[in-house]
């Protein structure tokens, strides 16, 4: 009988950056720029990062404009693994809704029950 390794794999989960644009309105899967602007907070994420990581990342311009951030703030960046299902929900008509818009709107018994 063999013996068995254990290997843990670690998630550094890593939301993409600010879509400041639209700070206020609901986007979903459309796909706008975000806000790569703040060079310090990226070079003080790139330096938390583990070295050897792999990167997967959505479709969507976001992710991509952020890891390319993380990049230039320092981060030896991989090859990114783009992987579709990792996309952000269509929202539908909500799209382009600002938030407080569409809690003023949420009048279902569910909602009502929940207090919002």
């Amino acid at each position: 009988m063999g013996t068995v390794s254990e290997k843990a794999t670690r998630w550094w989960w890593v939301r993409h950056a600010p879509v400041s644009h639209l700070r206020h309105q609901i986007y979903g899967n459309t796909d706008p720029d975000c806000d790569t602007s703040q060079t310090q907070a990226f070079a003080s994420l790139a330096r938390r990062l583990p070295g050897d990581a792999v990167w997967v990342v959505s479709s969507l311009r976001r992710t991509h404009q952020t890891a390319r951030a993380i990049g230039r703030g320092g981060y030896a960046l991989p090859e990114l693994l783009e992987e579709p299902d990792l996309g952000e929900q269509n929202f539908g008509d909500l799209h382009g809704r600002a938030h407080t818009e569409h809690a003023a709107a949420r009048c279902d018994s569910f909602s009502a029950a929940r207090g919002g």
